[in-house]
């Protein structure tokens, strides 16, 4: 399910997950009764009858079910238990039905198209636009290729056309080419692997050299070299490319603008025109943020959070003589909480899980560094934007509020909170829901 949140235990990983990622005021909520699964509202309510074999989250007002197992003949021929989806609207009728043996994943863009993936056939994921759930229709024949993932995480149509370009999957070839935006081949297939086009340029694997470079839309190499290593974009004429054993930075044509010598680059550019990178020194590994210019601007340090806009704030680990501990940065690298934390995490909310000292229990501190809520928990998760979080305690997950209270006792086996508050959860292998004030407004019987 892509809105499901796995909570891992805190001392293993600094979770910085939001509630629920696809819609925040979710209205309908999927649940199960007798083995077939409806949706409910906040109240509890029964909207849509049980019916379903499986019912995923609501995007705005369309939902993606599982409508059988039948057999059904596809691209690849007669496919029998294969998981045939349909998307439902919120009254329960279904607008879209047949959308083939998907074993993948399913979505739905906010404007209403849907977009699948088929992984079991072709020995790895390969995405198809499916159809338009208004009138059923596809923005253009798809026939038999598979469209590259990474070219259809789009959330409108509009953002959709803006690409230009689509890279596919040629089943005959075995080889990657371009489709322009009517369907049409752009560029025949010769490649082995790609990256997409972003303002007109593509990385490309050659079929023949087995090389890397990039490519504009005409299919016409615009790198000077080819590289060993795939190129990955990240801004606008700026590409990383590994050269030896260290990462380097390129422009279109391939000449260096950042000689090599990070170890490794995490995603691209945040809003702050920042890099995360990892490097070695001293035989360890640390983390940094460098400019476009390949500048460090803040670290390294053994550890870095992420952070995140609204909290303008830094998780940092050092060691010093007393041994490892972490403090809290500002998004320029000032130091705004000294080193004294055993384990701690990116703030969220205004709040931060916090230990001290290892093998003591987890509580929250504010941007102050003082604990308002005191180390009572197992382990903790980030405040999410309803205001609530999910601790452990006693081998068994609970809800608290900002306040410390518990929402839900610690008595579950598993948990799950949409932005809305309404709270997902598992116990003696049955599922419920719970709105923001821990009140059950549904339980599987």
């Amino acid at each position: 399910m892509k809105n499901t949140i796995f909570f891992l235990i805190a001392v293993f990983a600094c979770l910085t997950t939001a509630c629920s990622d696809q819609s925040l005021n979710q209205e309908l909520y999927p649940y199960k009764e007798n083995g077939k699964w409806g949706y409910i509202n906040q109240n509890g309510d029964v909207i849509v009858k049980p019916q379903f074999d499986d019912a995923r989250d609501f995007v705005g007002d369309y939902a993606t079910v599982l409508l059988g197992d039948n057999m059904s003949s596809f691209v690849y021929g007669p496919m029998y238990g294969s998981p045939h989806w349909g998307i439902i609207d919120k009254t329960g009728k279904i607008q879209l039905k047949d959308l083939g043996p998907f074993y993948g994943d399913i979505s739905i863009t906010d404007d209403g198209y849907v977009i699948g993936s088929l992984g079991a056939s072709v020995g790895e994921t390969r995405c198809l636009l499916i159809a338009s759930i208004k009138n059923g229709k596809k923005p253009f024949s798809l026939s038999d290729k598979h469209i590259h993932c990474d070219d259809i995480k789009f959330e409108t149509m509009e953002d959709f056309q803006k690409k230009g370009m689509l890279a596919y999957h040629d089943i005959d070839e075995g080889l990657w080419g371009f489709l322009d935006m009517n369907g049409e081949i752009a560029i025949k297939p010769q490649f082995i692997h790609v990256i997409g086009f972003l303002n007109g340029i593509a990385s490309v694997q050659d079929n023949e050299s087995e090389k890397y470079y990039l490519i504009d839309k005409t299919g016409k190499k615009t790198t000077e070299h080819e590289y060993e290593s795939m190129i990955f974009p990240l801004a606008p004429d700026l590409y990383s490319v590994a050269i030896g054993d260290k990462f380097a930075f390129i422009n279109s044509k391939g000449q260096i603008v950042v000689d090599p010598k990070f170890d490794d680059i995490v995603d691209g550019f945040n809003t702050n025109d920042l890099l995360y990178v990892k490097m070695y020194e001293n035989n360890e590994l640390m983390y940094a943020y460098v400019n476009k210019a390949g500048e460090i601007v803040i670290g390294p340090y053994l550890e870095l959070g992420q952070g995140n806009e609204q909290d303008d704030m830094l998780l940092y680990g050092v060691r010093d003589s007393t041994g490892y501990k972490e403090g809290y940065l500002d998004m320029k690298g000032n130091v705004i909480i000294s080193p004294r934390f055993n384990h701690a995490c990116d703030f969220s909310e205004g709040l931060a899980w916090a230990q001290m000292k290892e093998g003591e229990k987890y509580g929250y501190i504010d941007k102050t560094g003082e604990f308002v809520i005191q180390p009572k928990f197992d382990s903790a998760d980030v405040f999410h934007k309803c205001g609530l979080a999910i601790v452990y305690q006693d081998n068994h997950y609970g809800v608290i509020d900002k306040t410390g209270n518990f929402i839900l006792d610690p008595s579950y086996s598993y948990i799950n909170i949409y932005d809305s508050g309404m709270i997902f959860f598992k116990k003696d292998e049955k599922i419920g829901y719970a709105n923001s004030q821990g009140k059950i407004v549904y339980m599987e019987k």
